[in-house]
């Protein structure tokens, strides 16, 4: 069962991280992914590598927003990419405690709206 468990949480992960991938295009581009890359299968609960490329830059924004360089960042955690991936570990890291962030926040609200509403 945690197997089980395991493998929904991950599911639920990626699917907030192309959530995020989506509206950071939006934000930037104005346009879905699906405009702007429409060559590219697009995979529910999968990440391809066009995703991984904007969850990288989206991540540097992030980084920026908070005053830091996520090139410096990454320099000084020695990540450099692998052959054929668009994120290092630590980028892979980063955006997943990203993600359980959205995902409680997400459970927050619709544990806090079943409450109110059965008041």
């Amino acid at each position: 069962m945690n197997n089980e468990k395991d493998k929904m949480l991950l599911a639920e992960r990626l699917v907030i991280l192309q959530a995020m991938a989506e509206n950071y295009l939006k934000k930037t581009t104005g346009k879905t992914f699906e405009e702007m890359y429409p060559d590219e299968k697009d995979e529910y609960g999968k990440l391809n590598s066009n995703q991984e490329k904007v969850l990288h830059d989206y991540l540097a924004h992030v980084y920026e927003v908070y005053g830091q360089n996520l090139d410096d960042v990454l320099a000084k955690q020695g990540e450099t990419l692998k052959d054929g991936e668009y994120l290092t570990d630590y980028e892979k890291g980063a955006l997943m405690r990203l993600a359980d962030e959205q995902l409680i926040l997400t459970s927050t609200i619709v544990e806090r709206k079943a409450r109110l509403l059965n008041k």
